[in-house]
């Protein structure tokens, strides 16, 4: 926080605050969206369809992106704008999630011996209707 540190402390394998007597603030869009004029609000909401529509590149990327012209056909935006999209709407959680994350992938190990070298297969496929969307349902089995 800005005026002090919030400690969590280990329970149990969980990470707890203590919250008792605290109070924060936290400010929705539409309270965000109330200090900007139509246009801003139009300007913001269009650099962050973009950001959306460019793969969620980094604040800094999507900031290069504005600045290169690398871009054709584009409305003129500014990193002004966009600098107003992230305190209205905040960052991509799409960009947010997995950026903490060191693991590395690994692969399984898979024992051969509980492979099947028969690749003869019978393949059983369907359509599933739940609650008015079609999905595919699709059952492999060996074949006898």
């Amino acid at each position: 926080m800005e005026d002090k540190d919030i400690e969590f402390k280990c329970r149990e394998k969980l990470y707890i605050a203590d919250w008792v007597g605290e109070t924060y603030m936290c400010n929705t869009i539409c309270e965000n969206a109330l200090v900007y004029t139509k246009e801003e609000l139009h300007r913001a909401k269009e650099v962050y369809e973009l950001v959306r529509n460019s793969g969620y590149p980094s604040p800094n990327e999507a900031m290069h992106l504005l600045i290169d012209g690398s871009i054709w056909g584009m409305p003129v935006l500014t990193v002004s704008d966009l600098e107003q999209a992230y305190k209205i709407y905040g960052t991509h959680p799409e960009y947010v999630r997995g950026q903490l994350t060191k693991k590395k992938v690994s692969r399984i190990q898979v024992d051969l011996g509980l492979c099947n070298a028969d690749k003869n297969l019978r393949l059983y496929t369907d359509v599933m209707h739940v609650e008015g969307n079609m999905r595919l349902v699709m059952v492999a089995v060996p074949k006898t």
